[in-house]
């Protein structure tokens, strides 16, 4: 009976978002992996940001602006990694980046949401602290990551998470 709990927790922990490696090793010194640790409303939310944000025009976005701030308000806490985690670690949610990416009025718009944050972030060190997790969880070029973050250009930043 021990044995069939604990494989259920291992297969919800696989389900929920557990962290996909062990700490990260970068110039010698050991960062801890980087974990997606948000609740599955912050998670809902983060969704339908991006996705409406991907799917729908810029003048139908109008309409929608109300219902995007209020849900930019309550996901404000969640650490901008963290957000970027869940955005491109999902498939589609990475697919409407791109979408985003490809239309200046929506990429300044996310940025600048962004920005204000990762900034925080980066001044108090968390970024840095996070990065090599967050750069391997993500299979991404730290070193890139690491020299936009440096010079605070977020749109390059964001960029090179896009595949």
């Amino acid at each position: 009976m021990r044995w069939r709990l604990s494989i259920t927790w291992v297969f919800l922990a696989l389900i929920i978002g557990a962290p996909r490696g062990q700490a990260v090793q970068k110039d010698g010194i050991e960062y801890p992996n980087f974990e997606l640790t948000v609740s599955e409303e912050e998670r809902e939310k983060i969704y339908t940001i991006i996705s409406t944000m991907g799917e729908y025009n810029v003048f139908s976005l109008l309409t929608k602006s109300g219902e995007l701030r209020r849900l930019g308000r309550e996901v404000n806490h969640v650490p901008p990694l963290v957000f970027l985690g869940v955005a491109f670690d999902d498939p589609y949610l990475a697919e409407c980046m791109g979408y985003i990416r490809n239309n200046p009025f929506k990429w300044a718009g996310f940025i600048d949401g962004l920005s204000s944050n990762i900034t925080r972030d980066r001044d108090n060190g968390k970024l840095y602290q996070d990065l090599p997790g967050f750069a391997d969880y993500l299979h991404s070029d730290y070193d890139q990551l690491y020299r936009h973050a440096q010079k605070g250009d977020w749109s390059k930043f964001v960029n090179c998470l896009i595949k």
